[in-house]
């Protein structure tokens, strides 16, 4: 079970991550030296399960909030089942708050729990402002129904009540979860050696497990090349397997050329691979009207992205339904792969610097291939219909 932190800079994200896990997630000297996270820091904690259920596993994935590392940001939101969204009481909601809550929603992440922060800095009266103020902000997503817990560091009992909200959403998921299948992939976003293990990968683990002496494919932009999985460390533990939905390092060798970011850990003849995408693509709330169909993108997806430009079918707008996302081709400077129909995208405006949508990718192809329009309605409404 992975969650991700997400708001503003400053609003206690990684100090939060330190108190209920004792793990600093900061791991950079600069970012000690600034007192601001600027790269993705990671950190694991057993969480008690509602009664009856035991304790519940989780991974957590802290993300800089300061916006010149929002792509840092998204490197590790690829695969997340729980956000928890930080909002300082004595500031508010404020636009990355926004922007991290759009780029989640886009991503299909579906519970959250809010932690409402810096409330020992703010009388009676201000806190209730700000708890008002994040409902109404919450009011027409997915999250309006997250609960909202006041969370000060200086007092554990708020941290307590914060682990207990966490637990409670994650051993929900966990009673919903579905069977895996056969199909590991794990987008990399730290890669290094190590004296003893070598090269070392890390990332969150999705499709199917990995096990020691595992033949398979580091994927990156042009090329597969075949690796062998030497050893294994889910959650900072040694381990033979892997499953989905954890923190998985896994120790790699085969490979002449270094794994970096944006890479991926997965068996080539599972996935596709493009760099000419079908889309159904949905605006985020503040973009008034539709997203130019011309100008500089960046598109993300797991921890990879691409410059892209999108197109839409004779220069106009073609919806998938009323009020539903919007059928349109984005064109990519250079494929990325794995790929599979029905993953979640994030595309933001180089020129601008904001996210201006996300979607679903209903087809992947090298070259420029044409489809019906009926055709790519059916398979978004099958994939959303999964």
């Amino acid at each position: 079970m992975i969650i991700a932190t997400a708001g503003h800079v400053d609003h206690g994200k990684s100090t939060l991550v330190r108190l209920l896990t004792g793990t600093d997630p900061d791991r950079w000297a600069e970012e000690k030296r600034r007192g601001l996270t600027i790269d993705l820091g990671f950190a694991w904690v057993d969480l008690d399960g509602p009664e009856g259920s035991g304790p519940v596993t989780v991974g957590f994935v802290d993300v800089p909030g300061h916006r010149s590392f929002l792509s840092n940001m998204l490197a590790g939101c690829g695969a997340v089942d729980i956000a928890l969204l930080v909002v300082s009481a004595r500031e508010g909601w404020m636009n990355q708050t926004e922007e991290h809550l759009q780029i989640l929603q886009l991503l299909g992440v579906t519970t959250a729990v809010v932690a409402l922060t810096h409330i020992d800095a703010v009388d009676e009266g201000q806190l209730v402002a700000a708890r008002s103020q994040v409902a109404q902000a919450l009011v027409g997503t997915g999250f309006e129904r997250s609960p909202i817990v006041g969370t000060a560091a200086s007092d554990p009992t708020t941290v307590t009540e914060l682990a207990t909200a966490l637990a409670s959403a994650a051993g929900h998921l966990v009673a919903q979860s579905e069977p895996f299948f056969d199909r590991p992939r794990l987008w990399i976003d730290r890669s290094f050696t190590l004296a003893g293990p070598g090269r070392v990968v890390t990332g969150t683990l999705a499709g199917g497990p990995l096990t020691v002496g595992d033949q398979i494919d580091l994927i990156g932009r042009e090329t597969a090349s075949p690796v062998r999985v030497r050893g294994l460390h889910v959650n900072g533990t040694p381990a033979h397997e892997a499953t989905p939905g954890l923190r998985v390092g896994a120790s790699v060798v085969g490979s002449d050329e270094p794994p970096v970011r944006g890479d991926a850990l997965a068996h080539s003849q599972h996935w596709v691979s493009g760099h000419r995408w079908q889309v159904a693509m949905t605006a985020v709330r503040s973009q008034r009207g539709r997203i130019p169909g011309r100008g500089g993108y960046q598109v993300f997806i797991g921890s990879a992205r691409a410059t892209g430009q999108l197109r839409y079918a004779k220069g106009e707008l073609e919806h998938v339904a009323d009020d539903e996302p919007t059928l349109a081709r984005i064109y990519l400077a250079a494929p990325l792969a794995p790929l599979a129909l029905g993953d979640r995208f994030i595309i933001r405006d180089e020129g601008a610097d904001v996210t201006v949508g996300g979607g679903v990718i209903l087809a992947a192809d090298s070259t420029d291939v044409r489809y019906q329009s009926e055709d790519l309605k059916a398979r978004w409404r099958a994939i959303t219909a999964e």
